[in-house]
């Protein structure tokens, strides 16, 4: 009976089960494998993306490689400049776009991959038009793949009737809504247009020195063809990502502007970044690789 009566008195007391409700998953702030994709190219055929995105994907890789260990090997047995501190910088900002263009162009259709690298290989191309030995060399390779890109995006006159129209419009905003890929992509575009027509004035207000055709940056003759190098991937790079998707320009903003500024700190520590703008131009790459992780 005392049994009985207790097991009366639990069941009156008892209260109802309660069930907690399992909080969803939180998703990881950085997308990992959406940046592992942005560096490295998915398609591995025998075609248009395959082709020009592995190419510049090597030579991004190469480029910041050798920035890093001996910078003097791309700039004198690639573009034949004279090495020094700031052409580095400069190499590894090129190649950073570079691998970053490479790796978008292999997730492209075979069409679209060709028409981007028409524009970025025949713009290197054009750049190197009047170069001789090393520098030459790579001007032919870089005109030869453009006319194999231009032949697998409709051939040459296709090509050149339709560069005003196609052209333009590879490299400039879809539309004016704040998007993720007009943040990312118009201000690559940005560097890219102020690297081509005011590169002295940034170059004199961020690196602390003068760049100009003949003229000297510390002490290193032919910064000029690296100026305009970076110009052009940073612009295509930028029509890319205003063409692309939201997630897409989030990987490629962290890991241009993070890139970027971790570069700067490099250049800064080493004394080769010293303009007036330096750091808040450091600044500003360190708040938009931000921007693009907590948007």
């Amino acid at each position: 009976m005392r049994v009985l009566a207790l097991v009366s008195v639990a069941t009156a007391f008892r209260t109802p089960a309660v069930r907690f409700a399992r909080a969803p998953p939180v998703q990881a702030a950085l997308d990992v494998d959406g940046i592992k994709n942005a560096i490295a190219p998915s398609e591995i055929g025998a075609s248009s993306q395959a082709i020009y995105s592995w190419g510049g994907l090597a030579l991004g890789a190469y480029q910041r490689a050798c920035s890093i260990i001996k910078p003097e090997l791309v700039a004198e047995k690639v573009l034949g400049v004279a090495s020094s501190g700031s052409n580095a910088v400069m190499i590894r900002g090129a190649g950073l776009a570079a691998a970053l263009l490479g790796a978008r162009l292999g997730r492209d259709s075979d069409s679209q991959a060709a028409s981007s690298a028409a524009l970025w290989l025949g713009g290197w191309a054009y750049m190197l038009r009047n170069a001789a030995g090393v520098a030459g060399r790579t001007q032919t390779i870089c005109a030869l793949l453009a006319l194999s890109a231009v032949r697998r995006s409709g051939g040459l006159y296709n090509f050149v009737t339709t560069l005003d129209t196609n052209g333009l419009n590879a490299v400039l905003p879809k539309n004016r809504d704040l998007t993720m890929q007009n943040v990312v992509g118009v201000q690559m575009l940005g560097w890219g247009l102020g690297l081509l027509f005011a590169p002295e004035w940034l170059t004199s207000n961020i690196m602390g020195g003068k760049v100009g055709p003949g003229v000297e940056i510390n002490q290193c003759v032919g910064p000029t063809i690296l100026l305009q190098g970076l110009a052009i991937n940073n612009l295509v790079l930028g029509g890319k990502v205003m063409a692309g998707s939201e997630s897409d320009a989030r990987n490629n903003g962290l890991l241009f502007f993070g890139g970027w500024a971790a570069i700067s700190v490099v250049a800064r520590n080493a004394g080769l970044m010293s303009g007036q703008y330096a750091v808040p131009c450091l600044a500003w790459n360190a708040a938009c690789a931000a921007y693009s992780v907590l948007a």
